[in-house]
């Protein structure tokens, strides 16, 4: 409602600026007689220009005030845009498997007593966490002298090309068709062959030698 009666009084003071500015025009360019002629009823007002003047001023400053008044009262403040905040999107979560580290590869032996008959034996078992392809050798040092005895390689192995010798504490094996398989083991007999020793034959050191391989091992 005040904005309307705000609107109206704009219109109103517009309208008396714009008619006094057209009788200042009129006049200043000698155009009173025909006015007159054409709208006798101009003549009282443009005989009262004093009065005009007083009715301008009035109306600039109705103008002046109401359109003040519009400005700061009526018309609504423009609010602040709201602040935007751009939030990073959370990153997926992500698992990361360890990788084992490679296996070193490397053999082993274990000694097994075999008490038969007069003499004592002894059994070591060979076992390695690679593949050795032939050919190879192996060579147990047992800290006493003894007599070698058998070879023996799991069921299914080819090893009818071999060498084996023994010598005083040691004992030497040379292999061109067996492959020794991972975690596969394989044996070795020795017999004590002192009568007056009583201890049984057990492997002290180990060593494979294979083609760019050396193993040297220990029970």
């Amino acid at each position: 409602m005040e904005l309307t009666a705000h609107l109206l009084a704009l219109v109103f003071a517009t309208f008396v600026v714009l008619s006094v500015v057209i009788f200042v025009v009129i006049d200043m360019f000698g155009r009173i007689d025909y006015i007159k002629s054409k709208a006798p009823f101009l003549e009282e007002v443009l005989k009262r220009r004093a009065a005009l003047n007083v009715l301008l001023l009035v109306t600039i400053f109705l103008l002046v005030g109401d359109g003040y008044e519009l400005l700061t009262k009526e018309i609504p403040e423009v609010p602040n845009p709201p602040a935007l905040k751009l939030v990073p999107p959370v990153p997926p979560a992500m698992t990361i498997d360890e990788l084992a580290p490679p296996v070193k590869a490397q053999c082993w032996v274990k000694n097994y007593a075999v008490p038969s008959g007069p003499r004592l034996w002894g059994m070591a078992a060979v076992f390695c966490n690679t593949t050795i392809k032939p050919s190879w050798s192996i060579e147990l040092d047992y800290g006493q002298p003894v007599t070698l005895g058998v070879f023996a390689f799991p069921v299914g192995s080819e090893f009818v090309k071999a060498m084996v010798h023994n010598q005083g504490t040691k004992a030497l094996g040379i292999f061109d068709a067996h492959a020794i398989i991972p975690n596969e083991p394989f044996w070795i007999m020795a017999e004590n062959p002192q009568d007056d020793n009583d201890k049984f034959p057990l492997v002290k050191t180990a060593a494979i030698r294979a083609k760019g391989l050396f193993f040297e091992f220990y029970p």
